[in-house]
C-alpha cells in the first residue's frame, strides 16, 4: 500500500526540485544557470537540462512500475502487462492474415 504513494511523491519532488535553483542549491537547474551565465548559450543548456529530468524521471517511473508490479503479486488482480508484453502483443495484433483473393466465379487463387 505504501510503495505507489513513494515512488509518485519521490517523482515528484524531482520535478519540483528545479523550483530550488530559486534559493542558489547546487542542482541541476542552478548548475546549468551558472554554465549559460559565463558563455551565453542558454537555449542549448536548458534543453540539456530538461533532457536530464527527462532522462531520469523515466528511470524512475520504470523502477517505480517494476516494484509495483513485483510487490503486488499477492493481490487479487492480474498485474499489468510489460512494456515488452505490450509491444509483442500489438506486433501480433497487427499481422494480417493471407488474404484469399475470389475471382467473380467464386473460385480462390
Amino acid at each position: 500500500m505504501i510503495v505507489p504513494p513513494t515512488g509518485d511523491e519521490t517523482i515528484s519532488m524531482l520535478k519540483t526540485s528545479s523550483l530550488v535553483s530559486v534559493i542558489a542549491f547546487t542542482e541541476l537547474l542552478y548548475a546549468v544557470q551558472l554554465v549559460y551565465a559565463v558563455n551565453y548559450e542558454v537555449i542549448p543548456l536548458l534543453i540539456v537540462a530538461s533532457l536530464w529530468y527527462l532522462v531520469v524521471t523515466t528511470l524512475l517511473s520504470i523502477g517505480q512500475f517494476h516494484v509495483e508490479r513485483r510487490f503486488g503479486r499477492g493481490s487479487s488482480r492480474a498485474p499489468p502487462p510489460t512494456f515488452l508484453l505490450r509491444l509483442r502483443g500489438n506486433v501480433a495484433l497487427n499481422r494480417h492474415p493471407a488474404v484469399e483473393i475470389r475471382d467473380a466465379s467464386g473460385e480462390g487463387r
